[in-house]
């Protein structure tokens, strides 16, 4: 090959390995020359504010992803405001493609596994912390609900699409849930009811801390259909209620119990229902 020739492929050789000599550098760099302690020990801060769980993690090192690298979470162990601890199998983040880092809010794709279910999302940490993702097999007897609703009882497999942002005036954002093959247990009842599916979705913010706008449970001893409000307050469980519930009593022998709380059924078992007072107390209009 004469000196002319030669010359465009030695360009194209050097446009072609100066770049990809700087994904090896960078490879390297993120392999072996990481702060992985300084970084591990901030983005456990940062979920930790982030969730308002204590959550910390024994071990952050580097791995692959089909979107490039990532890091990886040994030992990571997530302990709730009442000291309930949550453990985790694994857990995978990187930086998320996102526009809110221009603004100075970084964005962290997880993925996380832990016997109670898998979190797969985006997750905001900083002044106004969030996540947009999915709670995937969730286990939900696995949950402690009871801090939210004394004496709840609740069974089954569920997957939840959520997309929360906190700040100062509050949560906003939204929850839809999708539950199946599993029960619910509630105050005043002395046997848990099983259903077939339970499925709902829930807006967070405005004038109301919830707003319910369809939460329905079909079984074979109970259907109900809800809607309704939960009041702003300072805690959840002592917010005011505001709900609706038509339910149809299946199976008859629980009807004389469902009288016993105060509801009205007619002959086949049906009633709407207006439900006040708090999610822990409420009471039946």
């Amino acid at each position: 090959m004469n000196a002319a020739g030669g010359a465009p492929l030695a360009r194209g050789l050097l446009w072609v390995g100066l770049p990809l000599a700087g994904v090896v550098l960078v490879a390297f760099f993120f392999v072996l020359g990481f702060p992985y302690d300084l970084v591990r020990d901030a983005v456990a801060a940062q979920l930790s504010a982030a969730s308002g769980a204590q959550v910390t993690i024994q071990r952050l090192g580097p791995g692959l992803s089909l979107l490039g690298p990532q890091f990886v979470a040994e030992g990571v162990r997530v302990t709730l405001s009442d000291g309930t601890p949550l453990e985790v199998e694994h857990a995978r983040l990187r930086p998320a493609w996102s526009t809110s880092w221009f603004g100075g809010t970084p964005a962290l794709a997880l993925d996380v596994a832990a016997p109670e279910g898998r979190v797969v999302g985006t997750a905001w940490i900083g002044a106004e912390p969030g996540f947009d993702g999915e709670l995937r097999d969730v286990a939900l007897a696995r949950l402690p609900l009871e801090r939210f609703v004394p004496d709840l009882m609740l069974a089954g497999v569920a997957n939840l699409a959520l997309d929360l942002r906190s700040a100062e005036d509050g949560t906003s954002g939204y929850l839809e849930l999708e539950a199946r093959d599993g029960s619910i247990g509630v105050p005043g009842m002395p046997v848990d009811l099983p259903y077939a599916t339970l499925e709902g979705r829930a807006e967070f913010g405005g004038e109301s801390r919830v707003r319910v706008e369809r939460l329905v449970m079909d079984g074979p001893m109970l259907a109900v259909e809800a809607s309704g409000t939960l009041g702003a307050g300072p805690r959840a469980e002592t917010s005011p209620l505001d709900a609706t519930l038509r339910i149809e009593v299946r199976e008859r022998s629980l009807r004389p119990m469902v009288r016993d709380l105060g509801v009205r059924l007619d002959p086949q078992g049906r009633a709407e229902v207006k439900l006040a007072g708090t999610l822990a107390r409420p009471v039946v209009r």
